[in-house]
């Protein structure tokens, strides 16, 4: 009847759009818009703005920001206009815009439909995310939830922001309650198999990433591969390091350029060899051993000052090292120890307050026969964390090597306070009561080493030292 109708026009683009027939909507809307015939009781703003809508779902989010634009021009303070255009920022990266855009929606008009705002807020702490502004996104987090409390979307990313600030349960918490809302969010999903890793949950974490696998899709920058990174990390805390190796060589198939996969290959390798090594399969565990250190190099290639990387790398040849060492093969196991040292450096340059590498990088220098560097790299473990009960224990064996026995007998028995339970504190504690003499102390010290720990070789050679000297005596 009248096709110089926009507001009919209008409508109609809406309903192209809401049949996600977004081309012809467009047109459509650009009719109503050219023409500029009747509007009724409403304005061009209304067309410019589902415009705008079309274009984003179309990710021309620039030519959004111009349809926004324009209906601002019209509509300066319409709510629902501000929180688009604060969305179309945050597709843009343009995140302090955002953040205004988004502030500003909220002190408008209050025109929200079909919108609220907690749109706004959940947006507002998008962007505050990708600013690294954690705490402030959380607190916008909590207010779109408040408002909108059965949104999934704004659940997934506030358990990313929590899982950021390392608060692991509260992360699971906020990434369970969106898989209860969206149980085919992929995203959802693999927060919740991450966190409950992070927590030791691993047959739920590794349920969690398949369901995340055969989900939505819909995932992060790393796509599937970091469900099947994090699905390996489960399957090696459940002891199967096979199916572990498996699952993240499907990672590093997926996305090469993913360092942590790598980084996990090579710990799923370490497991490996380690069980070799426990087998007496002395070569197999080298092999293996090497296949680590090749992973985490590739790691490191892709992100360089990735500590936990160096420290791990470190490990690797530690663990070589005194493989050989273990079989008099001392020039190689020297030339391991040093190649160690040098990735624990690298390690603590980046995380200085590392109490783990500094313990380890004690057990090297001590191993190398450098006592006083080993007690100092201990001694910085224990200022670092003195509740560390390996920390103790390491300063102990550098003081035994040095001679202070009075001093180790301060360190093991500060061990011990801390886990009472721990063999090698325990034969540390025997031979260095010998040592000053008390031998009452050091037998019932190295008798208890051997009963939490019937392999302990401290204890076994120590005793077999006594036995034979007590021997020795008798026959004189």
């Amino acid at each position: 009847f009248d096709a110089q109708n926009s507001l009919a026009l209008t409508y109609q683009c809406i309903a192209y759009t809401a049949l996600d027939q977004n081309e012809t909507a467009l047109d459509i809307c650009n009719d109503a818009l050219r023409v500029d015939g009747d509007w009724g009781n409403r304005s061009p703003a209304l067309a410019w703005r589902y415009r705008g809508n079309i274009l984003e779902q179309a990710e021309q989010d620039e030519q959004a920001l111009v349809a926004y634009e324009r209906t601002l021009l019209l509509e300066p303070d319409d709510s629902l206009t501000l929180a688009y255009q604060c969305r179309a920022y945050v597709n843009l990266g343009q995140y302090e815009q955002a953040i205004d855009a988004c502030q500003s929606a909220r002190s408008g008009n209050g025109h929200w439909q079909p919108e609220n705002p907690g749109f706004a807020w959940y947006y507002e702490g998008v962007a505050l995310t990708h600013l690294e502004r954690y705490n402030p996104a959380i607190a916008a987090y909590d207010q779109s939830l408040e408002i909108d409390p059965n949104n999934a979307q704004t659940w997934t990313y506030q358990g990313l922001v929590l899982e950021k600030l390392n608060q692991f349960t509260e992360a699971l918490t906020s990434y369970t309650r969106a898989v209860e809302l969206a149980p085919t969010s992929s995203r959802a999903l693999v927060g919740q198999c991450t966190m409950m890793n992070r927590l030791q949950q691993y047959e739920a974490a590794d349920a969690a990433c398949q369901q995340a696998i055969q989900g939505d899709g819909q995932w992060w920058s790393l796509g599937a591969a970091q469900a099947w990174n994090q699905r390996a990390h489960a399957l090696a805390g459940q002891n199967k390091y096979e199916e572990a190796l498996a699952a993240v060589n499907r990672a590093v198939g997926m996305q090469p350029d993913y360092a942590a996969a790598w980084n996990t290959q090579g710990v799923i390798f370490w497991y490996i060899g380690t069980l070799q090594q426990g087998l007496y399969d002395t070569q197999g565990a080298s092999d293996t051993y090497q296949q680590a250190i090749v992973s985490v190099g590739k790691a490191l290639e892709l992100e360089p000052n990735d500590s936990l990387a160096w420290a791990n790398l470190g490990r690797y040849y530690r663990t070589l090292a005194q493989l050989w060492n273990d079989f008099g093969a001392l020039e190689p196991a020297a030339a391991h120890f040093q190649n160690a040292l040098a990735a624990y450096d690298q390690a603590l340059k980046l995380a200085p307050n590392d109490t783990e590498t500094w313990v380890n990088k004690s057990v090297v220098h001590w191993f190398l026969g450098d006592y006083i560097q080993s007690r100092d790299a201990a001694n910085r473990a224990v200022a670092l964390d003195p509740n560390l009960a390996v920390a103790w224990q390491t300063q102990g064996a550098a003081l035994v090597a040095l001679g202070d026995y009075e001093s180790a007998l301060i360190s093991y028995q500060n061990a011990l306070l801390r886990d009472d339970e721990n063999a090698d504190a325990w034969a540390g504690l025997g031979v260095v009561n010998l040592q000053l003499e008390d031998i009452e102390a050091g037998m019932a010290a190295l008798k208890r080493a051997l009963q939490l720990n019937p392999n302990q070789a401290v204890a076994l050679k120590t005793l077999a030292l006594i036995e034979e000297q007590q021997a020795a005596t008798t026959t004189d």
